[in-house]
């Protein structure tokens, strides 16, 4: 019994030290995405009327689909 429950203590404190990483990856993953995002916005913000129109497209559906992937 003593055994359970120093395992369970130690699983808590593996998944406390853990947390702050985690915290981290998901920061980092959002940032990827946000960086990403604005990339795809900036290409199509330098894209022409013209250049869009050939796509079919206006900018503002442009836009939204970068956004609404």
């Amino acid at each position: 019994m003593a055994y359970a429950n120093a395992h369970h203590h130690g699983s808590n404190l593996r998944h406390t030290l853990a947390r702050p990483f985690i915290a981290i990856n998901h920061m980092l993953d959002n940032l990827a995405e946000a960086v990403a995002l604005t990339q795809e916005a900036r290409r199509v913000a330098d894209m022409s009327d013209d250049a869009l129109a050939a796509e079919g497209l206006t900018r503002a559906e442009a836009i939204q689909r970068v956004f609404l992937k």
